[in-house]
């Protein structure tokens, strides 16, 4: 990749900013207020784990399960509209779009499916599908294991390019004026040219790239896994603009608001690390896990699910400007699902194979 413009080295002893999850010796702490169940609105039990993010239209959310099924529910009551079944694991955050959700399965097909629960299309690739799709200028972009980025028509699901990696794309492409950004498992970083297919540029990592990326101003964002860095790159030509390290890697898209990048690491650490510089404004630390999910920024706070192993996992709400943590809805098993925030509540999944709806600002009480 040649020289870098910037590269900012962080590591856990210098951030500005760390809430610590463990005392010195390992032990855990109570570092957040948790919420009890009198801030759940609704639950909607599934026949399996619910590693999907919920996508909404109108009043309803549409989310997958393991249990091999789409589910439409009223966002007000959790009520079940419709169920399409498929039959595999779908791990897969449905993407809606002109009156249409787009669903990828552990059967290697991509599904579009009608919003009164009828199928309209389905594609076939080679393999299990990745973590999700975008949809861009009535094209819908997606990744397989099979090791190819696709590209169909949204309305007809005739394929319109596919691009060939060296591993599986498990990592949800991001489009933006015209170009497809997405990582492999190849350890390579990719920018397609949206039309057509062609490669514009890669850029090597050194480490499986399973985490979508995010497109801002002149940058593409993106995280690598084990101890490789989170990226900044000028999308032009991939070459770097600033780069953050750390012991664990990252595995999540980013979410960008207001020019702060807010992201998780392997262990379950938060940051909020400005997008032009890499100045990291803070970090926090929930203690020993892995962050799992791509945080929403709302009402304030930072949203964003974990899986614990030691510690809890919650859905979890930090301070958006100092990090601190706010509160955590704890959970028995692990919180995969990236939260939606709308009309002051949070839906997510969990792998306790429910759907949960939480009131968005909830009542404090001591941990």
């Amino acid at each position: 990749m040649g020289h870098t413009r910037r590269q900012i080295i962080a590591t856990i002893a210098g951030t500005s900013a760390v809430i610590s999850g463990c005392s010195d010796d390992g032990e855990p702490t109570p570092i957040a207020t948790r919420i009890d169940e009198s801030a759940r609105r609704w639950r909607t039990g599934t026949g399996g784990a619910v590693a999907s993010s919920p996508a909404r239209l109108d009043d309803r959310l549409y989310i997958a399960s393991d249990d091999g099924t789409l589910y439409s529910l009223h966002a007000d009551s959790g009520a079940i509209d419709w169920e399409f079944e498929i039959g595999d694991k779908l791990p897969f955050n449905p993407v809606v779009y002109d009156e249409t959700i787009y669903v990828g399965s552990w059967d290697s097909n991509l599904y579009a499916v009608e919003t009164d629960g009828t199928e309209r299309w389905r594609f076939e690739t080679g393999d299990k599908l990745g973590r999700g799709a975008t949809v861009a200028d009535g094209t819908i972009y997606f990744g397989s294991e099979d090791g190819h980025v696709y590209a169909v028509d949204a309305a007809s699901g005739e394929e319109r390019w596919r691009y060939q990696t060296d591993a599986g794309v498990v990592a949800t492409p991001v489009a933006a004026d015209g170009t497809v950004y997405v990582g492999s498992r190849d350890q390579t970083f990719y920018a397609i040219d949206g039309s057509v297919g062609s490669r514009k540029w890669t850029v090597a990592t050194g480490a499986s790239i399973i985490g979508g990326a995010r497109v801002g101003g002149d940058h593409v964002y993106f995280g690598s896994s084990l101890e490789s860095p989170f990226y900044a790159l000028y999308r032009n030509d991939g070459t770097e603009a600033w780069t953050i390290t750390n012991d664990t890697g990252f595995s999540m898209r980013p979410t960008l608001v207001d020019g702060t990048l807010y992201y998780g690491d392997n262990e379950s650490r938060i940051q909020a690390v400005d997008a032009t510089t890499g100045t990291v404004h803070w970090r926090t630390d929930l203690g020993h896990g892995s962050m799992l999910s791509a945080p929403a920024v709302e009402n304030g706070l930072v949203y964003f699910g974990n899986a614990g192993f030691r510690d809890p996992s919650a859905m979890n709400a930090v301070d958006r400007k100092t990090g601190k943590v706010r509160w955590r809805y704890i959970r028995d098993d692990y919180v995969h699902s990236n939260p939606l925030v709308y009309n002051g509540t949070v839906y997510f999944g969990c792998s306790d194979n429910y759907v949960y709806a939480i009131t968005a600002t909830p009542q404090e009480s001591p941990s």
